[in-house]
């Protein structure tokens, strides 16, 4: 584009030169001949005053040429990047030192043991019948029992062994039935065998005979008192209890009272109807 230019330039300058000549030569060919005198050469003729000089014609310029454009700077050669530095390991730990080894020590020898004594013999056992073995099919019984409960047991079949009874217990408008086996002979232990927990102490009174009316029926009856002492961590408690049995009822159990004194104990337990079985 530059190059363009400036061509253009210099034949302008080259076209109103030859513009130029043209016209001054037209002038000189207008002017008469006889008009001028002799003139020497270098000096104008005497009468005439110099006439104005024409201007030189240009000279024509040589194109110039354009500057050459620089040279585009080499490309940077590629550089290659500095290997990373490689990772260095941390210098180990000193291994610790053994510990030191203690010789073992003997254990000493085992205490000679005295064998424990063996157990005495149980005492001697007996057997011993029990209320139901006296019991009839069809036999029936109704307590009253503390809190508004009742139960009432009917015995339903025997055999040599037990005696088979359903229970019936009514509480409120709740009325529950089961049947359960009682055995007729029970094997008693004597009153050395017989070993109570730790901290209770009990002691039974006989208190003699005593006849209670059942319905129509008079049941004689043994009455034994038997009173529990309860000692614990939070104190001691005493309890005194009262009871009316009779081996005509198959439950054995007429009456029972318990409290804490004689004179403040509840009945527990009361026979209140009884029939016998065919």
């Amino acid at each position: 584009m530059t190059r363009t230019v400036i061509s253009l330039s210099v034949a302008a300058l080259l076209a109103v030169g030859l513009i130029l000549t043209g016209c001054n030569g037209e002038e000189k060919a207008k002017e008469p001949a006889g008009s001028r005198g002799p003139q020497t050469a270098g000096q104008p003729s005497g009468g005439d005053k110099p006439g104005p000089q024409q201007p030189a014609p240009p000279q024509p310029v040589a194109p110039t040429q354009p500057a050459p454009e620089p040279a585009p700077a080499p490309a940077p050669a590629p550089t290659t990047p500095e290997p990373a530095p490689a990772p260095t390991m941390p210098a180990p730990e000193p291994a610790p030192a053994p510990a030191p080894v203690t010789p073992p020590v003997p254990a000493p020898a085992p205490a000679p043991t005295t064998p424990a004594p063996e157990p005495a013999p149980p005492a001697a056992t007996g057997e011993q019948k029990t209320p139901w073995d006296k019991a009839k099919v069809g036999d029936m019984m109704v307590y009253n029992l503390s809190g508004g409960m009742k139960q009432t047991y009917k015995v339903t079949a025997m055999d040599e062994k037990q005696a088979t009874v359903q229970m019936t217990t009514v509480i409120g408008e709740i009325t529950n039935s089961t049947d359960q086996k009682f055995d007729r002979v029970v094997k008693t232990a004597a009153a050395e065998q017989v070993v109570m927990p730790e901290g209770i102490k009990t002691e039974t009174k006989d208190l003699g005979a005593e006849t209670i009316k059942v319905g129509d029926q008079e049941l004689k009856c043994k009455v034994t008192q038997t009173t529990t002492t309860m000692t614990l961590p939070t104190g001691t408690t005493v309890t005194v209890g009262k009871t009316w049995m009779c081996d005509d009822v198959p439950m054995g159990v007429v009456k029972s009272q318990s409290g804490p004194t004689e004179g403040s104990m509840e009945t527990v337990m009361e026979l209140v109807e009884f029939k016998r079985g065919a």
